[in-house]
């Protein structure tokens, strides 16, 4: 599970109390399904930033390219589900509490590496759970 606020909008929120007494984040996400013949995403999640009406693949290099969702699902090759901001689960792998970026080198990762220098600093998501 991770949390996927891009841009630095990292909050986390407890939900209620559930059936056996535990609490979880949770909180508004906002998620879209989006329609696109041929995407190429392939990954959960896949940094991802809309230019006119196609999405692609964010890297963090050039301020036109940083991440404004994630890819959260690939329903097939040519629909996908992204999210702008919220929990979502998917993604399997991660280290709790770490904070993901979009990588400055290759399009469509992430890196727990800070981008420096002339990049940009475009946090993608941070995890709740491995």
């Amino acid at each position: 599970m991770y949390y996927g606020g891009v841009l630095g909008q990292h909050t986390s929120l407890q939900g209620a109390t559930g059936a056996t007494g535990a609490t979880g984040d949770t909180g508004a996400s906002l998620i879209t399904t989006e329609a696109q013949t041929g995407h190429g995403f392939t990954v959960v999640p896949t940094p991802i930033y809309q230019n006119g009406t196609a999405w692609y693949k964010a890297k963090a290099d050039a301020s036109t390219t940083l991440a404004t969702a994630i890819v959260i699902e690939v329903i097939d090759a040519n629909n996908f589900k992204c999210q702008q901001t919220g929990v979502a689960g998917g993604a399997s792998g991660l280290t709790p509490g770490e904070v993901y970026y979009t990588s400055a080198a290759t399009a469509g990762a992430y890196t727990t590496t800070e981008p420096s220098n002339p990049n940009y600093v475009n946090p993608a998501f941070k995890a709740v759970t491995a």
